[in-house]
């Protein structure tokens, strides 16, 4: 029997071409199919037996056609009906009278599987191979009891078979790839495995396993059932392999370590100790696919794990569901693609990667999870992207120990519950990138972006907002850090929205150079930017608590954090239509320095300066001989009080200084008491200047504000023009 099949691919290509062409390429194409080889197939075996006889001569049991497959003849009552002769694609049917389903109980191991060959259960008639993911219409008419399919022969098939292990018997796997078994094809199979009777120490209620000190390189399982186990190992143990696919498979709990393992050294030597291969073996995993499968709970170690040597891994559009260990945990891997997956429930870890290379973790949905993501152990070239998670314990995406070359952009981190800990936590890590992030209601930690001992890392454009915590933002002996355009607003904070550890005086290098700028910060019952020092050396989370602004010191020569960096001090400020003119002074050292002014409202904030209105910025040139006046002037729109911060040029930002506060414009005698603007004000003639001459004494604007209240006014509460004049007469004389 022979069978042609021509395949035409075009990918991600689309042909335009003439009806001339066409029948050119038709032309080509029956040329080229002359040349394709066939697909011949060989002996088709038909088992009828239930029984597991060994060359009775009246029968063709399974036992009996592995050995005719084997031997390329006959045996027993196995012959070929095919009539096309053993050797090349052989097939081994079921064809067993009665209603099915028909179990064939081993009484003993049975023969490897020498030659290439399709075993094929669903040949057995009623049998139904039912679809994922439901698979409400499977039907399977073979079970096999108690034995081992023992592949030892490249692209063998087997398909359509529930096996069983009651423990009656001392079995390894259901499934064992030894040597030279290449390109297997495992599909439509369930796999029942049961581990009572057995010796609780030793694993052996694994169903697929690779025991062979040889590369295998390529296996396919597909369409599969794994209702679960209590092994110690896993229901798939693999390793030593190139190009596996795991594709639309189902994996019940275990009490194990694993459902799918592809392993390690540690592992591996576990499945040749309890196999008996020889020592240890290079591990060449790689080409890796774990696609479109359901994983359900697991007690111990990780639904999949991936331990050294694991390279060009692809795990996509996979459900996890609850678990109390991690869902993937990848040791020593490179080229790792995980993405569209979704978790359920994960009590532990959903993701975690230990000295990975070429990560990238992409739109997962990570439901209710302790911790959502972590990558640590000097793992490169990270990419975290639009993932989607929710916490209800640690942190939601944490990057530590060493780990560089990351970015971490577009997620999405709630918290379920109550979580405890960040949405994001960075540890010990550089040349970093996190930006574009949305955390939100991330509740009963310390901070809800934390940066420690950390460097080169970019913050930018992240949202946070309506969570409840002691620090929005939290960095502690980290330098080099640019936090810039974040947003923070309306979160209930017990410290600061930003809060800067350093040991002090320390080193520079540890702690210096961490910019501040164009931030949105308001609403959060904290100070925008809190520098403590700890100059113990042994500093105290749990004893954190609010410092306040800094002094400024002469000379601004200190060290710590930041160089504890002087902040301006707002002498005076014009207000002049749409711009703001601020005179302020500056004790810094000889260098350039960038300004940056914002306003926000003081009555919706009356005790913190926040970063509500950013005014802009612009740099000074100071000479380094004490304190020194400057005027600058940014536009303005709205705000009633003003604050400053300074950064040097190496990108060391001060905390913010002491608010000024606006006067407010007076209110129309007419047209429902809104305010004018400040075009409008300008217009009437008038230009307000502050000229506190201490930090602690009432500023005019206060006494702007206290006039008001005493104006004439008519019964709707509106000023009146006779109180209208009063207003200028007495402001042009508090002004003089």
């Amino acid at each position: 029997m022979v069978q042609y099949t021509h395949y035409l691919l075009f990918s991600n290509t689309h042909i335009i071409m003439t009806t001339s062409l066409k029948y050119i390429l038709v032309t080509i194409i029956a040329f080229i199919g002359l040349f394709i080889a066939p697909t011949v197939f060989g002996a088709t075996v038909v088992v009828d037996t239930t029984n597991d006889s060994d060359n009775s001569g009246v029968e063709c049991s399974l036992r009996d056609a592995i050995n005719a497959i084997n031997t390329g003849a006959p045996v027993s009552t196995c012959t070929d009906t095919s009539s096309d002769g053993f050797g090349v694609n052989d097939r081994i049917h079921f064809d067993i009278p009665g209603a099915g389903p028909h179990t064939i109980t081993a009484l003993s191991g049975l023969p490897n599987l020498n030659r290439s060959v399709v075993v094929d259960g669903t040949t057995q008639a009623g049998s139904i191979c039912g679809t994922y993911p439901t698979f409400s219409d499977r039907s399977l008419g073979i079970i096999l009891r108690d034995a081992t399919f023992y592949i030892a022969s490249d692209n063998v098939h087997i398909k359509g078979f529930s096996l069983i292990s009651d423990g009656n018997n001392d079995i390894f796997s259901r499934i064992t790839i030894f040597g030279g078994g290449d390109n297997a094809l495992l599909e439509c199979n369930n796999f029942f495995l049961d581990h009572q009777g057995l010796n609780p120490t030793t694993p052996r209620a694994i169903a697929i396993s690779i025991a062979s000190p040889d590369l295998i390189q390529g296996l396919t399982i597909l369409s599969s059932i794994f209702p679960g186990n209590i092994d110690q190992f896993g229901m798939v143990s693999l390793g030593n392999i190139e190009n596996l696919l795991l594709e639309h498979n189902r994996f019940g709990a275990t009490a194990g370590i694993n459902p799918v393992l592809v392993p390690g050294t540690q592992a591996h030597l576990l499945v040749c100790a309890t196999t008996g291969c020889a020592g240890s073996f290079p591990l060449v995993s790689s080409g890796v696919t774990i696609r479109s499968n359901e994983f359900y709970g697991t007690d111990n170690f990780g639904q999949i794990v991936l331990i050294e040597g694991v390279g060009d891994i692809i795990i996509e559009g996979n459900d996890f569901y609850t678990s109390q260990a991690p869902s993937i945990a990848i040791t020593t891997g490179q080229d790792i693609l995980i993405q569209n997956n979704h978790f359920h429930d994960i009590q532990n870890l959903p993701i975690s990667i230990n000295n990975g290379l070429d990560v990238r973790i992409l739109d997962n949905n990570i439901e209710n999870a302790a911790t959502g993501i972590a990558v640590s152990n000097n793992s490169q070239e990270i990419i975290i992207a639009s993932n989607t998670i929710s916490i209800n314990g640690l942190v939601g995406i944490a990057v530590a120990q060493g780990s560089n070359d990351f970015i971490v952009e577009l997620n999405t981190i709630t918290s379920y519950n109550g979580g405890f800990g960040s949405g994001i936590r960075l540890g010990d890590v550089y040349a970093g990138i996190v930006q574009q992030n949305a955390l939100n209601g991330i509740t009963g930690g310390f901070d809800v972006l934390g940066i420690f001992q950390s460097h080169n890392v970019l913050v930018q454009e992240n949202i946070i907002t309506q969570s409840q915590s002691s620090t929005a933002s939290f960095m502690a002996l980290s330098r080099d850090i640019s936090f810039v355009d974040n947003i923070i607003t309306d979160n209930s904070l017990e410290i600061a929205a930003i809060a800067f550890i350093g040991i002090g005086p320390a080193p520079s290098s540890l702690q210096n150079n961490n910019t501040l700028s164009s931030n949105i910060i308001h609403s959060n019952n904290a100070p925008i930017f809190d520098i403590v020092v700890d100059p113990t050396g042994n500093f105290d989370f749990a004893e954190f608590t609010l410092i306040g602004l800094n002094p400024n010191d002469a000379g601004d020569i200190d060290e710590g954090p930041n160089n504890l960096q002087n902040h301006p001090i707002i002498r005076s400020f014009t207000i002049s239509g749409n711009t703001i003119t601020i005179t302020f002074e500056a004790d810094f050292q000889a260098g350039t320095y960038t300004i940056e002014g914002y306003t926000y409202d003081l009555d919706l904030s009356p005790d913190f300066p926040e970063a509500r209105y950013l005014l802009g910025s612009d740099t000074i040139t100071h000479n380094g001989n004490g304190a020194q006046t400057f005027t600058l002037s940014f536009p303005y729109t709205q705000g009633n009080a003003v604050t400053l911060s300074v950064t040097d040029s190496n990108g060391s930002t001060s905390e913010f200084g002491i608010l000024v506060t606006l006067p407010q414009p007076p209110r129309r005698s007419s047209g429902g008491g809104s305010r004018l603007t400040p075009a409008q004000f300008d217009n009437l003639g008038i230009t307000i200047t502050t000229t506190p001459t201490t930090l602690t004494t009432t500023s005019h604007n206060e006494q702007i504000l206290n006039l008001l209240t005493t104006l004439e006014r008519d019964a709707q509460g509106k000023i009146t023009q006779a109180g209208f004049v009063q207003f200028i007469m007495m402001l042009i004389e508090i002004i003089r």
